[in-house]
Order: structure tokens, then sequence, then C-alpha cells
């Protein structure tokens, strides 16, 4: 084993010194591998890590993106036009504004509810959570930063983390924000992803725990990387559960309870 080393140690010298007599800046101008299969066991090695993530479970941040969109007594949406003249997108899920002064302008409802007069399109989601339908099948409803704020402001943070029921009063299985970390069988192999995005209509993306630099991978045509996109109802077809890992990298998988 001695005499091993010293080999690998004698070699890295040697293309250190061929790098010197070039006046190259790099250190060594190739760097011999110490064994022939080295890349492939540090590869496995890599793939064997459970990395650690700290998800933010904080109902905290922004509500509303900061652009607001007149409504009209119909109640219609006054929308902007983009610098070309062209129309601007579609506006939906609106946070409807009412003000009780604004009656002259706006007037009421046939209740005599003050009428919206402006709207703001929601900021961030929160979390979505994983709940037992009726029927046995997985039921996923996003949440948003602005329901969460509602939700604690009117019954607590206690309801809104609630740890066995929805927000739907059902089951609750799982309650995911980003950050947090699955485990699911695909193709007879089991894989263990970390929750990086949500959408309204409560599509998921995960990526790998080790993988890093998503964002910017993701939005890359040229990188073969590309998130993994599931459903409620897909994750229940992969026996999906969330799990947990320590600091110190220990994996703690309560196993699948679907």
């Amino acid at each position: 084993m001695i005499n091993v080393l010293n080999t690998r140690f004698d070699n890295s010298s040697k293309a250190s010194a061929r790098a010197r007599e070039k006046g190259l800046n790099k250190i060594v101008e190739d760097m011999p591998m110490p064994w022939e299969t080295y890349r492939d066991h540090v590869e496995r090695a890599v793939g064997n890590i459970w990395v650690s993530h700290k998800p933010d479970h904080g109902f905290e941040g922004p509500i509303m993106e900061e652009t607001s969109y007149g409504i009209r007594r119909d109640g219609s949406i006054k929308r902007k036009k983009n610098a070309d003249g062209s129309e601007a997108r579609e506006v939906k899920n609106l946070i409807r504004i009412t003000e009780p002064s604004q009656l002259q302008r706006h007037g009421v409802d046939a209740e005599g509810s003050p009428l919206p007069y402006k709207g703001y399109i929601g900021g961030s989601n929160y979390c979505i959570e994983i709940t037992l339908g009726d029927n046995g099948k997985w039921i996923g409803e996003v949440i948003s930063r602005f329901q969460a704020y509602e939700i604690v402001r009117q019954y607590g943070i206690g309801c809104l983390r609630h740890p066995k029921i929805g927000k739907n009063g059902k089951r609750l299985l799982m309650r995911l924000v980003i950050g947090d970390v699955i485990r699911m069988d695909v193709d007879g192999k089991v894989h263990t992803m970390r929750m990086v995005t949500v959408a309204n209509s409560g599509q998921i993306w995960f990526v790998p725990i080790h993988e890093a630099n998503v964002d910017a991978r993701n939005r890359d045509k040229k990188d073969s990387f590309s998130y993994t996109s599931k459903r409620a109802g897909s994750l229940q077809k992969a026996k999906a559960r969330q799990v947990s890992i320590s600091p110190i990298g220990e994996l703690t998988d309560p196993g699948f309870k679907g």
C-alpha cells in the first residue's frame, strides 16, 4: 500500500514539475487520476451523501406583487399594455381590495357592501398540503402566503401548522414547503428529492438532494439537468413520504403510509 501511495505522489510531483517548466499558471498541467476508477468512486460517494437542507417553515414573506390593477364597476380588470403596445399578460387569481371611503367612486353591491376598486396578484406560495380524500386518493391544495396570513390572523399559527388535519378538514399526509425532502419509488429505485417550487395549480417540482445551483441549471437550455415534476396523484403512485435529514446527515424515513 505504501508503494502505491508513493507512486501516485511521484506521478503528481512530475506533473507539477512539467507545468512549472512550461510556465503554466496551473499548479498541475494534467493531474493523473489516483486510480483508473477514481471518478466512478467519487460519483458513487457523492450520490450517497445525505445532504441536509434547512427548510423555512415560517409563513412570513411577500403576500402580493407590487403592481396594482384597476377594477371597473362591472368587475372587469383594467389591464396595462406592454411598452410595445401589445396586451399584457392575463391576470388571474386577483386579490381584490375594497375600501369604504371609495363608495362614491365604485358604489356597493346588492347587499350594500363596497365593491372592490383595485386588486393585486398574489405573491409566493407558502406550502402545499397533501391530504387523503374520501375515495382514497391524494389531494393537493396550495396555500399562498396571503392565505397563510389570513389563517394565522383569524385562528392562530396552530391551525396553519396542524400536524394531522389539513385546511380542507381531511387527514394530512404531508405539508411541504420549499426545502422539504421526500423519498419516492421510481422504476424500482428509491429517489430522495428536495422540493424547490410549487405552482398554484398544485404542480410540484423536485431535485435530487445532492444537486446544487439548480435554478440556473434548470433555466439553461444547454444543460441536460431539469426539475422533476409531480402532482398529488403521481406522488401517491410513487409511494412518496416526507423524510427528515439531520444536520449531521442522519436520514429518518417513516415509510409509505398512503
